[in-house]
């Protein structure tokens, strides 16, 4: 009796499925929109951001940026980055966790600048 129902039910979901697809007309179609592409504003904001990443990037002490901009930048991977800067491997994790730390920080410490209301006198 469960398997008879649960098939049932099936049943009609996919039917409810075929349904939906048929509903849109070939006139309609350039109205919908497109789940995919993200709005005006999310694409302002995501510029914004990057801006303050790499100007905050660009503050960090050249120890910190370089393995950074090899490893986010150029895709390098970590024994590429070791073999660049000569260094071995745990040393450039440690020095990329470091640096992301400090980035991380960084930008919260802007980030809190920037919204606390400034008082006037």
């Amino acid at each position: 009796m469960c398997q008879v129902a649960g098939r049932h039910c099936i049943d009609k979901l996919r039917r409810r499925k075929g349904v939906k697809c048929s509903i849109v007309a070939g006139n309609e179609l350039c109205c919908l929109a497109d789940p995919w592409t993200p709005s005006p504003l999310s694409q302002v904001l995501r510029k914004e951001t990057k801006r303050r990443v790499r100007r905050e990037l660009n503050r960090l002490p050249d120890y910190y940026k370089v393995p950074l901009m090899l490893r986010y930048y150029k895709r390098m991977s970590y024994s590429d980055i070791a073999r660049a800067l000569n260094r071995g491997l745990p040393a450039v994790k440690t020095m990329i966790f470091r640096a992301k730390k400090r980035l991380r920080r960084n930008l919260a410490h802007e980030e809190k600048v920037t919204n606390t209301p400034t008082q006037v006198s």
